[in-house]
C-alpha cells in the first residue's frame, strides 16, 4: 500500500493520487521492454482456391437472347404486320421455355414478349376486321 508523502495517508493499491490530500503519487520508474528487432512477416505465397462453378449459370444464352430478340421483333412488327407478329411470338415462347429449363439468362423476357407479340398480333387483327365490318355493311 503506499503512504503518501505529504500527510502519510495509506492508499489502496492502484492509485496515482492520496484518498486524503490528493497529492500525487511518485510513479514508479517504468520498466523498460527490451528492444525487439524488427523482422517482416514471412512471405506465404497466397493459398490457391479453386475457381467458383456456378452450374446454373451458363456463359452464354442462346436460347434466352433469341427468343428475346424474336419476342422485341414481333413486339415492333406485329403493329402493322400481323403475321409477322404471330410468327415470331410463335418461335419466341418455345425458345424461352427451352431456356427456362436449361436456366439461361433472358428466358422469362423471352417468354413474356412471345406472349405480348401473339396477344398483341390478335388485338390488331380484330382492331382491323372491326374498322373492315364498320367500312363494309
Amino acid at each position: 500500500m503506499p503512504v503518501c508523502q505529504s500527510c502519510g495517508y495509506e492508499s489502496p493499491e492502484g492509485v496515482a493520487f492520496c484518498g486524503k490530500c490528493g497529492q500525487p503519487f511518485a510513479a514508479p520508474a517504468a520498466q523498460q521492454p527490451p528492444a525487439q528487432q524488427y523482422q517482416p512477416a514471412p512471405a506465404y505465397p497466397a493459398p490457391a482456391y479453386p475457381a467458383p462453378a456456378y452450374p446454373y449459370a451458363p456463359q452464354s444464352a442462346p436460347f434466352g437472347i433469341s427468343g428475346l430478340v424474336l419476342g422485341i421483333i414481333g413486339l415492333c412488327l406485329g403493329w402493322l404486320l400481323w403475321p409477322v407478329g404471330v410468327i415470331m411470338g410463335a418461335v419466341a415462347i418455345p425458345l424461352g421455355a427451352v431456356a427456362m429449363y436449361r436456366k439461361e439468362r433472358y428466358a422469362i423476357a423471352a417468354l413474356v414478349l412471345g406472349i405480348m407479340s401473339i396477344v398483341m398480333a390478335i388485338v390488331f387483327i380484330l382492331i382491323w376486321l372491326a374498322i373492315l365490318i364498320s367500312v363494309i355493311g
